[in-house]
């Protein structure tokens, strides 16, 4: 009995370190390029002061601002910090 959970825990443990490795592997920083281009998509999409942009990731910008602002089709007036969800924005013609 302990030498099947020896095993089992060993087989875990592999699994584990090749996940970790593969996301080691595929992980890629976003360039400065990338990020100012899907910054001023957002600006052109949604009428944004440039305060702050941050990219997290490749689908998500968040932005920083003072005064908030109004989204596209929206009465709502937005303030503090906000997400946004940009999806294949950045070569698109807008």
């Amino acid at each position: 009995m302990k030498k099947i959970i020896k095993i089992a825990l060993i087989a875990v443990s592999i699994i584990l370190v090749c996940c970790l490795g593969m996301g080691a592997l595929t992980y890629r920083p976003l360039s400065d390029g990338y990020i100012k281009e899907v910054g001023d998509n957002a600006r052109k999409i949604w009428d944004i002061p440039a305060v702050s942009i941050e990219v997290m990731d490749s689908e998500t910008v968040r932005f920083s601002y003072i005064d908030g602002f109004r989204r596209a089709g929206s009465e709502d007036r937005v303030t503090g910090e906000d997400w946004f969800f940009i999806l294949k924005m950045v070569n698109s013609d807008l």
